[in-house]
């Protein structure tokens, strides 16, 4: 096996591992999956609604999902700073005024993207204190 090769193996290994502490990944059989992909999945496509050929994303509702499938993780406010580029704003009325809870989806895979890496973000945050 050659050094890189080695190294190679071995980060992978190291990267596993912590991600496996940190309850991120599970590893059965030989095979890492990562925990609760169906659910998040699921809050995606649930959050979102399609208005002709555009789909429009509504954060209040991928937040409360998000918290009942993955045991109240809050991940409203780190999520709407990390989805430039993916969505833009629309403002849309409510009781209080107009709120920018409502996105029009530019990049589908972008929002998947920061999803995920929102809520293992969180998880590491949260798993240090």
């Amino acid at each position: 096996m050659s050094p890189t090769a080695w190294l190679n193996e071995v980060a992978f290994k190291a990267i596993i591992g912590l991600a496996t502490d940190l309850g991120v990944v599970e590893v059965v059989n030989g095979e890492v999956s990562i925990k609760y992909t169906a659910s998040v999945s699921e809050c995606i496509r649930r959050a979102m609604a399609s208005i002709g050929p555009q789909k429009v994303l509504r954060i209040d509702d991928l937040n409360t999902c998000i918290k009942q499938s993955l045991g109240g993780i809050d991940i409203k406010q780190s999520l709407i700073n990390s989805l430039d580029g993916c969505v833009e704003p629309i403002i849309a009325p409510g009781p209080l005024g107009p709120k920018s809870t409502y996105f029009k989806i530019l990049n589908e895979d972008c929002v998947v993207k920061q999803v995920v890496n929102t809520i293992l973000s969180k998880s590491v945050l949260d798993s240090n204190h």
